[in-house]
């Protein structure tokens, strides 16, 4: 639905048909006369997940102790939201864009707190509309549903959130553009029979959420990197186990390596039955060793036989 002309609220709290601490004209909106209020809506934009911490010290900056419990903990008030204008294609446009910085991520909020929100990423911006990165073969939008976040249907009164990332990730599949965020290196070995190629990496977490390590091959420089991995038309090789056996078995004259992180399902959102939010998609693991094994037949440049 539009929302044209509406106003909206924030609030602390509900507490007996009331409602508590409220800041109004937020993002923007109009200021309503309240003589006229015929309904409330809710879309309460959650501006941070709720998560349990711990408290090492109160009272910082000479501020005063806040007496009884702290069930709540309002954050500052440092990232910027604004109801967007349509959805989302190559671009979204937003009613006011105003302190986002021209490259970043905005998480999507639709009002559900039951839902996990959509974290985007764009890479361009013009007064109010920012653009998507582009896949350079393709030309598909890249960058929807960053770590691990769903894919979420844009509505008139979806909140875009400014959204702070720990590890700019912007790895994305069969996919190929200046913007992607990659490891790479090549290696020439003339006539070379690569055998398998393997890592360690260093990750003190565990669970089906953590940063995937991706490692992907390709011989002679071809085929182009968005081919799908394994299929008649390439050699492009994807590998995701660390333990595993991580064949090549093929002669070439040179090994192109590239090295990204994935973050699966889950990486962002709700911690499962327990509770509380996860944290992986805050920490990608570090890279050890990268291992390639190959043979190649023994050159002799000179030769002497022993006179007895």
């Amino acid at each position: 639905p539009s929302h044209a002309g509406l106003e909206i609220l924030y609030y602390e709290r509900a507490q007996s048909g009331m409602l508590r601490n409220v800041q109004r004209g937020m993002f923007g909106t109009p200021m309503t006369d309240l003589s006229t209020l015929v309904g409330v809506t809710s879309i309460a934009a959650n501006v941070l997940p709720t998560v349990d911490i711990d408290l090492q010290a109160r009272s910082l900056l000479d501020s005063v102790p806040r007496s009884g419990t702290l069930d709540t903990i309002t954050p500052f008030p440092l990232l910027w939201a604004s109801l967007g204008s349509g959805g989302i294609t190559d671009h979204f446009t937003l009613d006011d864009g105003g302190s986002l910085p021209a490259q970043g991520y905005v998480r999507l909020d639709d009002g559900n707190a039951a839902t996990t929100d959509e974290i985007v990423g764009y890479v361009g911006r013009a007064g109010n509309e920012f653009r998507l990165g582009r896949d350079d073969f393709t030309g598909r939008p890249l960058f929807r549903a960053r770590y691990g976040s769903p894919l979420s249907t844009v509505g008139g009164d979806t909140v875009f959130v400014e959204f702070l990332p720990r590890y700019p990730d912007r790895f994305e599949p069969e996919a190929e553009s200046g913007d992607l965020m990659k490891w790479e290196r090549a290696i020439s070995i003339p006539g070379a029979r690569f055998d398998r190629v393997s890592w360690e990496f260093v990750d003190d977490r565990s669970g089906a959420g953590r940063a995937q390590v991706v490692v992907m091959t390709r011989l002679d420089a071809t085929p182009l990197w968005h081919t799908t991995p394994g299929d008649a038309r390439g050699e492009i090789g994807l590998y995701t186990d660390h333990e595993g056996r991580n064949a090549i078995g093929r002669v070439a004259d040179r090994i192109d390596l590239r090295i990204m992180m994935r973050f699966p399902e889950g990486a962002y959102g709700p911690a499962g039955s327990g509770g509380g939010w996860s944290h992986d998609w805050k920490r990608v693991p570090l890279i050890d060793t990268l291992t390639l094994e190959y043979e190649k037949d023994w050159r002799i440049p000179h030769r002497e036989d022993l006179p007895f």
